[in-house]
């Protein structure tokens, strides 16, 4: 630093001294200097400004060890991965475990709410509270709403509530509100059950999920027990959080950068349920890996919402099981080329079996049917931009970033096939093969989740699972794509798949249908690949607007 000071000086008193200038220093050499001195003095700056901002975090995090730490959920915690593999839910973290007022109850109901301490009668007690519902909606809800939330730290009772009650069979108020992580919805009661009034979900039935929190006011959602740690995740680029120490003033953590990055020393505030990052101490020797795993992260986090919003579409317009109505023998996958012939030729239908089937659906939407890889590939394309044209439309296939057809794979239908094709061209989707002793099969409950949660980094978003084995006397492929993990274990909690109808699945749910079957293969999307194959500049295909941009080049064929 000294030496380039003089020297700075020196070359600056030389040209000045002399009146002829070529006989002074090259007017280069003065702005190389003088560039090199601002370099170093920004670095100084900065790395001061860091050494502060990490003595101040270092203070709250010793201030936050001086505050008794709050209760906690440890039998959750215990078991977290196994609670959220069995009931789709938020994966939010509590403060402590929400209370059941049981001496709010009547004594019947008082008794029932005890028994559900006693894993040798929750069943029994679940089937009679279910019963009572709609006679004594008040009572039931204190034993299944403890302070709002639809709570449960076990996997079976989870498993069973998400799977026995809804919001109308536990409310018949007009309007309710729904807590969800750090979001609230407005709901309101209709004859089909309630409605979100407002937000990207308006107009859509709203379901019951695990951890939510339901009042018949707004203002009885509040004070929180929980803390939704996702968006923190999403938007800072951690992939993983380990709790040290929560209390009412903050929360001591440390947060993970990559499966072998750093884990770095952190502070959380909350505000209404939302956990957000009051600072972090990033030593200097790993700022780069964390500034590069940053960016992946931002990339798998760009796909996975547009892959949402594709598979939100497809569940909205309800695109059909490739599976005939009326089958001779083992006959799925038939429909689809029959669709296919139908829309290029101009029909508005089609028959297989003597049954008919529409072409687009009664708002003009193109209704293609899937068998479940169809699901995954069509997801992938539609999150690029490449879709169907409606009935107003060309009958085309508009091409976005993707377009898995050009890659002229020998069956893109078949679930086996595709793992084979991309194992064999590697750049787009890297294959994970399970080794036998690997493959725990799902009736192995424990085991299979245990498996999930010692190899999350292997089922990160995005990643496509395919498995197999017996269903119904013969081997059976599904596949499915993971859409949500839980930032505390990083266990992949929901999926996204058509196996009937296009839908966002616990994994149990997605499993449960064969459970002799095991995970096989995963296809891992590559991050450079993604990150070309989406481009910010073409939306998600709508089937209502589709249109085709010619000049997108296809990622897939990159």
């Amino acid at each position: 630093m000294c030496r380039l000071r003089m020297l700075f000086l020196t070359l600056a008193l030389a040209a000045s001294a002399c009146a002829d200038p070529a006989a002074g220093v090259p007017e280069e050499a003065v702005s190389g200097a003088l560039s090199a001195e601002a370099a170093a003095r920004v670095r100084a700056e900065e790395m001061a400004r860091l050494e502060a901002e990490h003595r101040a975090c270092r203070a709250m995090r010793e201030n936050i060890d001086t505050v008794t730490a709050l209760a906690g959920t440890p039998k959750l915690d215990a078991q977290r991965h196994q609670v959220l593999g069995r009931a789709k839910g938020s994966p939010v973290v509590f403060r402590r475990r929400p209370i059941r007022d049981l001496e709010a109850l009547q004594p019947y109901f008082r008794a029932l709410g005890e028994s559900l301490e006693d894993p040798r009668r929750v069943y029994a007690t679940l089937k009679t509270l279910r019963g009572q519902a709609r006679y004594a909606r008040d009572q039931v809800r204190t034993i299944l709403l403890p302070e709002g939330y639809f709570y449960a730290d076990d996997p079976q009772l989870a498993h069973w509530l998400v799977t026995r009650f809804d919001l109308v069979r536990l409310f018949n108020e007009p309007v309710i509100w729904l807590m969800r992580g750090s979001v609230v919805h407005r709901l309101e009661l209709t004859d089909r059950g309630y409605r979100h009034v407002d937000g990207p979900n308006a107009g859509q039935i709203a379901s019951l999920l695990l951890f939510d929190r339901v009042a018949v006011k707004r203002s009885e959602l509040f004070p929180v027990l929980h803390a939704d740690f996702a968006p923190a995740a999403a938007f800072h680029g951690f992939d993983r959080i380990r709790l040290e120490r929560v209390t009412p003033i903050g929360i001591n953590a440390k947060v993970r950068y990559g499966s072998e990055g750093p884990w770095v020393e952190a502070v959380f505030t909350t505000e209404d349920g939302r956990a957000q990052l009051a600072c972090e101490i990033v030593e200097a020797d790993d700022r780069q890996r964390v500034k590069a795993f940053r960016a992946e992260q931002h990339v798998r986090e760009v796909a996975a919402q547009r892959l949402r919003e594709a598979a939100e579409a497809e569940a909205r317009e309800s695109l059909m099981f490739d599976e005939p109505r009326e089958e001779v023998g083992q006959q799925d996958g038939s429909l689809r080329p029959q669709w296919l012939w139908a829309y290029k030729h101009g029909s508005v239908g089609y028959s297989f079996n003597e049954v008919w089937y529409p072409v687009f659906d009664h708002q003009g939407r193109p209704h293609p049917p899937q068998v479940c890889i169809d699901f995954v590939l069509d997801t992938y394309e539609r999150a690029s931009g490449t879709w169907f044209g409606n009935s107003e439309a060309p009958r085309q296939r508009n091409i976005g970033g993707l377009d898995f057809d050009k890659l002229e794979m020998p069956n893109r239908r078949s679930v086996e096939a595709v793992a084979n094709f991309f194992r064999e061209n590697p750049g787009m989707f890297d294959l994970w093969d399970l080794e036998p002793e690997q493959r725990f099969r799902f009736v192995q409950r424990q085991e299979f989740f245990d498996f999930l949660l010692e190899n999350a980094d292997r089922f990160r978003l995005n990643n496509v699972v395919l498995i197999h084995g017996p269903r119904g006397g013969e081997a059976h492929y599904h596949s499915f794509i993971v859409a949500r993990t839980d930032p505390m274990t990083g266990m992949p909690v929901e999926v996204m798949e058509n196996a009937g109808k296009p839908r966002f699945r616990s994994w149990h749910a997605a499993m449960q249908s064969g459970p002799l079957r095991s995970v096989k293969h995963v296809m891992i999307p590559r991050t450079d690949w993604l990150r070309g194959a989406f481009s910010p500049s073409v939306p998600v295909a709508s089937a209502d607007d589709v249109k085709q941009d010619s000049s997108v080049p296809s990622a897939a064929t990159n």
